[in-house]
């Protein structure tokens, strides 16, 4: 008997043609083998821990139960499961701060070439604010962006916080980090468990900004106008 060393399993190998059951590899054969890369996610769970007003229960929970349902139920390699958190214990470089989300975002998908699955979940604060040019692109004139753990500042003058807009990340950038970068028979699955969830890929839709049909968009133009 001839063992197929797959990994690290072996599997017993005859030649049925005999009736001495002739091994068809040489005991102890080692067969090399390349396991092809085809699913790679990136979890975000942001809890703002010790921020008054800001702080939230739900992101670290979010991001464990993803893991483990991408793992368990739709066969991701453990190992291919990229996780930012600011859950106490976690190493500074894997923190979601603007630095490292900014790092890990930029190399998500161009670092995995040949990839042809991606899954990307941020569970956390989320904000509009003013579109700026040089280009417009969206119909009601507010840009969405996620709110990194590093990007809320405490502010003594006003008594409270905000956020900083110099460590914000928008939807004009998401989307070129995960649509934009995609190769052509590749595909980006991307929940946002946050405010204006349906907007932060700055995806091609109209649906989200609009109220109830025409009389809604003439509400919505004649309010911009007086305010």
């Amino acid at each position: 008997m001839a063992r197929f060393i797959f990994g690290d399993t072996y599997f017993p190998c005859f030649d049925t043609t005999d009736s001495d059951l002739l091994p068809i590899f040489e005991p102890q054969t080692r067969i090399s083998y390349k396991v092809k890369l085809t699913k790679v996610a990136l979890l975000v769970g942001i809890n703002y821990a010790g921020i008054k007003g800001w702080d939230l229960k739900g992101p670290h929970n979010d991001v464990r139960n993803l893991k483990e349902l991408l793992i368990v139920k739709r066969n991701y390699l453990r190992e291919n499961v990229i996780v930012l958190t600011d859950e106490e214990g976690t190493p500074d470089d894997m923190r979601p701060n603007m630095r490292n989300l900014r790092r890990v975002l930029e190399t998500f998908v161009p670092g995995h070439p040949g990839c042809k699955t991606f899954f990307f979940a941020y569970s956390g604060h989320a904000a509009q604010r003013e579109e700026t040019g040089p280009t417009f692109v969206e119909d009601d004139h507010l840009e969405e962006f996620i709110i990194p753990c590093d990007a809320v500042i405490a502010e003594e003058e006003a008594g409270g916080l905000r956020v900083d807009n110099e460590l914000i990340i928008t939807d004009k950038e998401l989307k070129g980090y995960l649509v934009n970068s995609l190769s052509k028979n590749a595909h980006m699955t991307a929940l946002f468990d946050t405010c204006h969830s349906g907007t932060l890929l700055n995806l091609k839709h109209t649906k989200c900004n609009e109220f109830h049909g025409a009389w809604g968009r003439f509400r919505r133009v004649y309010g911009r106008g007086k305010s």
